[in-house]
């Protein structure tokens, strides 16, 4: 456990506050329980329970608590929170999460009626040189940047100027190769409008929002337009219900065309993954798992691992007795959590013994443990994008499924890349007799011969075409930024 545990005399909201200090969210969301049997009707007690239970995969309920805490003081904070935890809660649907990011673009617009009643910055005329702006809060999390790096390095200096706007952490950043014409600039310290007119002021033709609701305090930059195209891509996990985003970056799996009354946005459809693999950072040799025991594993956060996801793993396992999972995550070095995962496992038949959990490590050591896994398991509905992307650059295929939704087809948008779309199952009785089949010999043969050729088969592939989605969003980028929006 990191941080202090909680004076024994403390009330149970603040025995609740200290456990969530430090990270213990089995432990805070037991005392947040018995704190709001005193105060039902208290709406930052609903927001706390909320956030603890999204913490640990309980996505559902932190739905409902969301949706009261909204009701109250917090309003705000708890209508970014519910936006941004819809995508991934197996109760919700395309048309909530359009309600509920829609909200929030009309309560950000009332928080700066400033920005929103801003016209668009005018485009500059055709020819020359395409100014690109990326915007960020994560930029230091090399691994989760491998896609984003490799397309900003891949970008045409002849022809693209590239403006880094870093929203947390400082340069050198892990994975990015900087070059001589591109432009940093640190912006986390900028409150929301300073930052739009800092974005405004750079003289950008595209400005391209990588944090998404992965930094929802910066979604009001957004409820105008700093740029003359607003562009996001790699983190909204579906639409952001804002008026400076008008373009959303996608595939024909993770946004087919019957999905798109429900964004707000142009959908731009890449012929590849929208996210493409790159190795831009150190990985380990591919490695191989002791014969014997089949072992399933997924290294997925623990708020991935929701009701729906334990559902079908644990129907694998029910069907596989022998077999065993292991799940990695740094939270699963809190003791509360850990005993939190391991019962819900229990409630669905599947003993604690079977299950093998491992904490916190580097990128490189914690990419190694995919040498003790035969087959990597998908998360539902939020699917894995840069966790599918490591198992496979590690020989090691992921299960998943079909999916309803854009958050729910991160990993199919890359097996079909991939050209394993075998391992897309239509649904919980579809995963489930997939994983059997892959688990007898002729099965596992096939795991094991892909195991040696993944990597290079996937270096071949659309998969990791880097190279060629740089020139897709140039094409992209050049005939928007200069045409107006009805062309």
């Amino acid at each position: 456990m990191t941080g202090a545990a909680p004076d024994g005399t403390a009330s149970a909201r603040e025995q609740a506050a200290a456990w969530g200090r430090a990270g213990e969210w089995g432990a805070a969301l037991a005392c947040a329980s018995r704190a709001l049997t005193a105060a039902p009707e208290d709406a930052e007690l609903h927001h706390e329970l909320a956030t603890y239970s999204a913490r640990l995969g309980l996505t559902d309920e932190a739905i409902r608590h969301f949706r009261l805490a909204a009701l109250g003081s917090s309003a705000l904070g708890s209508l970014l929170s519910l936006a941004t935890y819809l995508p991934g809660a197996p109760g919700a649907d395309l048309a909530a999460i359009l309600a509920a990011r829609r909200r929030v673009g009309a309560a950000l617009a009332a928080r700066w009626p400033e920005l929103a009643g801003l016209a668009p910055p005018r485009r500059r005329r055709a020819g020359g040189r395409l100014r690109l702006g990326y915007l960020s809060a994560h930029f230091s999390w090399a691994p989760y940047m491998r896609p984003v790096w490799g397309v900003i390095n891949q970008h045409d200096r002849a022809a693209v100027d590239v403006h880094l706007f870093a929203d947390g952490g400082a340069p050198p950043f892990e994975g990015y190769r900087p070059h001589a014409r591109d432009r940093i600039t640190l912006t986390s310290d900028l409150d929301v409008p300073t930052l739009h007119e800092t974005l405004r002021s750079a003289d950008l033709d595209v400005v391209i929002d990588l944090s998404g609701y992965g930094a929802p305090a910066r979604a009001g930059v957004f409820v105008s337009a700093p740029a003359p195209l607003g562009v996001s891509w790699f983190n909204a996990f579906g639409t952001n219900g804002l008026p400076g985003l008008q373009v959303q970056m996608g595939d024909a799996i993770v946004c087919p065309a019957a999905d798109e009354a429900y964004y707000v946005e142009r959908i731009v459809r890449l012929p590849r993954s929208h996210l493409a693999f790159a190795p831009t950072t150190p990985t380990p040799e591919v490695g191989v798992p002791a014969a014997g025991t089949f072992t399933l594993g997924c290294l997925a956060p623990l708020y991935k691992l929701t009701g729906a996801t334990l559902d079908d793993w644990c129907a694998l396992l029910a069907a596989l007795p022998e077999s065993r999972l292991a799940l990695g995550h740094a939270d699963a070095a809190q003791g509360s959590n850990r005993e939190h995962l391991l019962r819900r496992f229990e409630r669905r038949g599947i003993a604690r013994e079977r299950i093998r959990l491992s904490g916190p490590a580097a990128n490189y050591e914690f990419m190694a443990n995919y040498a003790g896994i035969d087959l990597a398991l998908d998360t539902r509905p939020y699917s894995g994008g840069t966790t599918a992307a490591e198992a496979l650059w590690q020989g090691v295929p992921v299960l998943t499924w079909r999916g309803d939704r854009w958050a729910a087809r991160l990993a199919a948008s890359q097996l079909h890349s991939a050209g394993l779309a075998d391992f897309i199952a239509a649904d919980g009785a579809d995963f489930v007799r997939r994983g059997q089949a892959l688990a007898t010999p002729q099965g596992r043969a096939r795991l094991a011969a892909l195991r040696h050729t993944l990597r290079a088969r996937l270096l071949a592939s659309p998969a990791c075409a880097v190279a060629r989605q740089a020139r897709d969003f140039e094409r992209v980028f050049h005939r928007l930024a200069h045409r107006t929006w009805r062309e």
